[in-house]
């Protein structure tokens, strides 16, 4: 069964899918130049970053730089393109997903299972489920079945480091990012000495990893209000 960090993951590039969509991108180039990108392989397919459990806008802020230049408008036919706003989500839900139980980079993935064939089977992943149609994919396409294990590595000091400047340098943090630091061991000694702490011990900001907020709250270090 699929576990909450890595649907929350999979539902973020899913939103930025239907983002592109129904913004009139074409969905295919889109598809291509996104997954292809030095962020979305720096990033979205790293052990840790605080951009795989962000609110979607901001990965679109943080990403959309890089490529946006390159992005092309669509030019197919009404019905491709009111197709292509309702599956578009499940397709990026899917293509991160197969990364997730693969550990194949996403710019492989794009190479390797084509977006025509991804959007085509879309049209089933709500109902056979996406797991099971993953793992059909994975087996159409010889793909390799390396699932990952976050709960299962430590990160280095300087990894935690990297993490913990990196909420420093953007003032805010979401419940959704800080209950995927503390899933390692060795973070939470660490960021409690960090400014970060600071927007913890609110009254109204309780954390645990239970406490799932559904819009993924977000709150700037220097709100105490």
């Amino acid at each position: 069964m699929m576990k909450w960090d890595d649907f929350e993951m999979c539902s973020r590039q899913g939103e930025i899918y239907k983002y592109a969509a129904e913004n009139g991108y074409d969905l295919k180039w889109f598809s291509s130049i996104f997954l292809c990108s030095n962020f979305c392989n720096k990033e979205l397919d790293s052990i840790f970053s605080v951009y795989q459990l962000a609110h979607y806008k901001w990965i679109i802020a943080n990403s959309f730089p890089e490529f946006e230049c390159e992005l092309k408008k669509s030019e197919c036919d009404k019905p491709q393109r009111e197709a292509e706003i309702v599956y578009a989500e499940d397709v990026g839900f899917m293509y991160r997903l197969l990364h997730i139980l693969t550990g194949v980079s996403s710019k492989e993935l794009s190479e390797i299972v084509a977006f025509d064939y991804i959007i085509k089977k879309a049209t089933g992943f709500q109902h056979y489920g996406f797991e099971r149609c993953a793992y059909e994919i994975i087996e159409n396409f010889s793909l390799p079945v390396e699932r990952y294990d976050k709960d299962a590595i430590e990160l280095t000091d300087k990894e935690v480091d990297k993490i913990i400047k990196e909420c420093e340098m953007r003032e805010d943090i979401a419940i959704s990012e800080y209950n995927a630091i503390l899933q390692y061991p060795n973070t939470t000694q660490r960021l409690t000495n960090s400014k970060i702490y600071g927007i913890l011990i609110s009254a109204d900001f309780i954390v645990t990893w239970h406490g799932r907020a559904e819009n993924s709250e977000r709150r700037t270090i220097n709100d105490r209000s």
